[in-house]
């Protein structure tokens, strides 16, 4: 497997490692709700649209920095934590509020901690496997 497959099976394994999010975020919003209507409604339409918006910022924002930081591969985890955390701060200080930033920030921070652990795990297997074959 070549490092491009590996970094596209790493994000959308991050991406699909945090879905359940959206669903969560559905039902706490949705306690008030007597007939359940907001909550399928969230869920049904909110699922598909966090992941377009994840796999978006997978192809602008978070490959690029991944690309990057694969050039420190000591640092590569505490980088991703601190390249989420000023994303996360732009989001503040574009909505000035602090629900929209936890609301987009917790994914932000989430994926790419998942995408860093799952590219060293295919990079591992791959490796292996190149290791076997020869």
């Amino acid at each position: 497997m070549n490092e491009l497959e590996m970094r596209w099976k790493a994000c959308f394994s991050s991406i699909l490692s945090v879905s359940p999010y959206p669903i969560l975020v559905a039902a706490v919003a949705a306690i008030g709700d007597n007939d359940g209507s907001y909550f399928i409604l969230m869920s049904v339409g909110g699922v598909p649209i966090y992941l377009i918006y994840s796999l978006l910022g997978w192809v602008f924002i978070g490959m690029p920095i991944n690309r990057a930081l694969t050039q420190y591969p000591d640092w590569g985890l505490p980088l991703n934590v601190v390249s989420s955390t000023a994303i996360c701060f732009l989001l503040y200080l574009l909505f000035r509020e602090a629900i929209p930033t936890l609301l987009f920030g917790i994914p932000i921070l989430v994926q790419p901690v998942a995408f860093w652990l799952y590219f060293r795990r295919y990079s591992a297997l791959s490796q292996a496997r190149s290791g076997h074959l020869s």
